[in-house]
């Protein structure tokens, strides 16, 4: 099968705040033929991560297609660059490749990889061939939805998380409730699993507010052979980022208690 070099260049430019701008990825063939990719990382106005996150320092670029399958295993090669920095593929010329990157920072007290932004595009390489690649890096989007109308003290409830269809998490993920706000990310604070996350409320005897965060890891996909989910995280609301506490009240039900008193 003959086979495409790829090369990945990627320069990305800082403006006011956070960006994420990378330029071009280009393709030189084997002695068969030659051709070009290029792959435009773009900054998107949207802020779904907080005023406060970091710049990203590194990026990863997964390049996958599940049509190529040797020993049950489909194709998939990636690498990490520091920004700004380069990396070379080779990949069979083939149709129905996913092309996928993310950009993080790297957490040296926890030993994880903290994600920011990710994007997603098709691609199909063929020899001789020009194919041009737009990948709009863009936050995370996660929502998790506690009870609106707030839970009673000691009563059970349920959190569920949504994440887009699109996305470099997986569908497990960890919770904390607490009764006062979170002041950074955790990091596997409780137990890895799906939705829905049940729960009991504490008990209290005055009203309070409940405040949760989630803990969300990266897809098998994205990962190397070497590596576990949990050493990629999300974390939604994360403080430390700037982003809202995602709240709900604790409730204390009250009655009336009538005392009737005779004999005196």
């Amino acid at each position: 099968m003959k086979k495409l070099w790829v090369l990945v260049a990627m320069a990305l430019l800082s403006a006011c705040g956070s960006s994420d701008t990378v330029s071009s990825f280009t393709t030189t063939s084997s002695p068969q033929g030659t051709g070009t990719v290029t792959v435009s990382f773009d900054h998107s106005a949207a802020k779904t991560v907080g005023l406060a996150a970091p710049a990203a320092a590194f990026i990863r670029v997964v390049i996958s297609n599940p049509t190529l399958v040797v020993n049950h295993v489909s194709y998939k090669a990636l690498q990490d660059a520091a920004i700004p920095g380069s990396m070379t593929f080779t990949v069979p010329a083939a149709n129905g490749y996913t092309v996928e990157a993310v950009s993080y920072v790297k957490d040296t007290t926890l030993n994880i990889n903290r994600i920011l932004k990710y994007a997603k595009s098709s691609l199909n390489v063929a020899v001789n061939s020009t194919n041009p690649v737009t990948l709009a890096l863009t936050p995370i989007t996660v929502a998790l939805n506690l009870p609106p109308a707030g839970v009673n003290t000691g009563a059970p409830y349920t959190v569920t998380a949504t994440i887009p269809a699109v996305s470099p998490l997986q569908p497990l993920w960890s919770l904390i409730v607490k009764t006062s706000d979170f002041s950074g990310p955790n990091h596997l604070g409780t137990t890895i699993s799906p939705d829905p996350h049940n729960l009991t409320a504490p008990a209290a005897f005055t009203p309070g507010t409940l405040y949760a965060q989630g803990e969300f890891f990266m897809k098998d996909d994205l990962l190397d052979t070497t590596e576990v989910n949990t050493g990629w995280t999300f974390n939604y609301p994360n403080p430390a980022y700037g982003d809202a506490p995602v709240t709900t009240p604790l409730n204390v039900p009250s009655g009336n208690v009538n005392i009737t008193i005779t004999g005196l």
